[in-house]
């Protein structure tokens, strides 16, 4: 799928006519209206949610294709997780109580435990170093240990990388959530949010 053709517009469009050709297709194809197409209306918003973004647009132009760019973004994952612990959390509580509340506490220990996991793996990292330095052939050969070592601060510089992903994410679904409120009949205190499950964990 070609998300400009999709559009109606040609590459060098710019943003006020990508989000024009955008509000006016979507208008047209709405389920809810007569005439409307709920799979034509899907495709159309995928592709304004790719060409609307300037970051995102500069990678589809560059021959990323779409389906790696929202897998990747982290707006996009922001949303799958908010979506999947809203029904997670949902589905097992009363819904008297604040929902909102719960999933900001989940993600803040989502967040805690990347944090902690970024650490110890950096932590290794500066050991496997110094061990390394202290590592010597005695017949100037192929150094068999410092190969293994690099081999596995690779490995760790590569799961830092993924957990900085994850915090970089849980902290855009905590943003995206700040601009929400729950109107709940029952409060929930600190105390009492500590004896809830953890539900819905990211």
């Amino acid at each position: 799928m070609d998300l400009y053709e999709t559009l109606g517009l040609s590459k060098d469009a710019s943003p006020e006519e990508i989000k024009s050709a955008y509000r006016k297709r979507a208008s047209e194809t709405h389920p809810d209206k007569v005439g409307g197409d709920g799979s034509e209306f899907k495709e159309l918003a995928l592709a304004y949610q790719v060409l609307g973004n300037q970051e995102r647009r500069g990678r589809y132009d560059k021959g990323e294709s779409w389906e790696d760019i929202l897998k990747t973004d982290p707006d996009t994952q922001a949303l799958k997780i908010l979506a999947d612990m809203f029904f997670g959390i949902l589905n097992q509580i009363d819904e008297r109580l604040d929902i909102f509340k719960l999933m900001e506490r989940n993600l803040q220990q989502g967040l805690q435990s990347s944090y902690r996991a970024i650490k110890e793996q950096e932590s290794k990292i500066k050991k496997f170093e110094r061990v390394r330095k202290k590592i010597k052939n005695k017949n100037n050969n192929d150094n068999l240990f410092v190969t293994m070592l690099n081999s596995q601060i690779e490995h760790l510089e590569r799961a830092i990388l993924k957990f900085k992903n994850s915090t970089q994410v849980l902290v855009r679904a905590l943003e995206i959530l700040d601009e929400y409120e729950y109107e709940t009949a029952l409060g929930i205190t600190d105390a009492r949010l500590k004896l809830l499950p953890t539900l819905g964990k990211p």
